[in-house]
């Protein structure tokens, strides 16, 4: 099946692969950016690629814009619909994929639905689920009733992966009793789309943080607390709406571009603070690849698999409850040190260009589906 024009190659690696994202990209979200830099890394190295929604069942190009196809639809949004909506889609797919012959479907891991397992088996060849998160440990916490759903349905999702790739080690040995090929490959990032900002001539310290949402495990209820201690500061927070404090300042949910001109301003930015919530130890979040793409010191407090515990441009903290309290003098002293340091900004840049870029991680990824067969 040919769902549209696909670009001309060197085929390094001649594959075909059908790339299922979960939802439709969506110009304000982290994951939209992600997979773009995915795709368009693999067709740089001559894969050809189709981009599915599963949400909508359409195809998007490299820009994120839609094409419709024969098996699209659409359903009201919300959580009264979730399962209407998964049905529909999990039984469309099963129609649409009935031709198709790609070599690798590459998708998140999707929860189970009565026709996805058909659907899957035919897209391809091989299938290889993306693990961003453990659904076991969050769910327990935040979805009694998805838990315990996903508890049985994973039993017949899972087998059908030919192999996994965990974003950290921890997801990886949770994973471990499926007895699955497994390759632990960490969020990575275009750089060359994002600008270095060398000094943001600010006269007083802008510390930003980046939350998709307010899920408790981001810990932006630690940020308000943290600008109430530290009042000579101000805290910009991106991705809610809320109203304004002294040195609070909300923006909203803006498109990606206007999250990246935000950020030109950022001193130092917060990433994720709360991940104990979850139930987990460690994290790449693509919020973080921005920060140190951008030359943004910044603070965390989980295990990065790609960042050294003694990076000079970045201060690890507790992942524990009160840890911002505990560690507000290592976080004072630390913004003291990063503020106009052009030479700490740099060294984020050159860590982010030599660790983190897309192209290294695309060739780590394709490598392993190499490998796969």
């Amino acid at each position: 099946m040919r769902c549209f024009e696909r670009p001309q190659g060197e085929g390094l690696y001649n594959l075909k692969i059908l790339y299922i994202c979960d939802s439709d990209p969506k110009p304000a979200s982290g994951v939209a950016v992600k997979i773009a830099s995915q795709v368009a890394a693999w067709q740089k190295m001559g894969i050809e690629v189709d981009l599915l929604s599963y949400e909508s069942l359409r195809l998007f190009d490299l820009h994120m814009q839609p094409k419709s196809t024969p098996f699209s639809f659409s359903l009201p949004a919300g959580r009264a619909w979730f399962f209407q909506r998964q049905i529909v889609a999990s039984y469309r797919l099963m129609r649409m994929t009935r031709n198709m012959d790609y070599d690798f479907c590459y998708c998140r891991y999707l929860l189970f639905m009565p026709f996805l397992p058909v659907a899957l088996k035919r897209a391809a060849r091989r299938l290889v689920f993306e693990i961003n998160s453990d659904e076991d440990k969050e769910w327990r916490v935040t979805n009694r009733l998805l838990w315990a759903y996903n508890k049985l349905g994973r039993r017949a999702v899972l087998p059908l992966a030919d192999g996994l790739v965990c974003v950290t080690p921890e997801l990886a040995s949770s994973y471990d009793s499926w007895h699955k090929s497994t390759a632990t490959i960490a969020n990575g990032i275009s750089c060359a789309d994002y600008p270095f900002v060398e000094d943001t001539g600010n006269k007083t310290p802008q510390v930003y943080f980046v939350c998709s949402s307010e899920q408790r495990w981001q810990g932006l209820d630690k940020i308000t607390h943290l600008a109430g201690l530290m009042p000579n500061i101000i805290f910009h927070v991106i991705g809610v709406h809320r109203r304004n404090k002294s040195n609070l300042v909300f923006h909203g949910r803006p498109p990606e571009f206007e999250v990246t001109e935000l950020l030109k301003g950022a001193d130092l930015a917060f990433s994720t603070l709360a991940l104990h919530r979850k139930n987990l130890d460690q994290a790449c979040p693509l919020k973080s690849r921005q920060y140190l793409a951008m030359g943004i010191p910044m603070v965390y407090a989980y295990v990065d698999p790609d960042l050294p515990a003694d990076a000079p441009f970045a201060l690890r903290i507790e992942n524990t409850e009160d840890n911002y309290v505990k560690e507000m003098d290592s976080i004072s002293t630390f913004i003291d040190r990063v503020f106009k340091n052009t030479a700490m900004r740099r060294k984020a840049r050159c860590h982010t260009e030599e660790n983190l870029d897309a192209g290294i991680k695309e060739k780590q990824r394709l490598g392993f589906l190499r490998e796969l067969g």
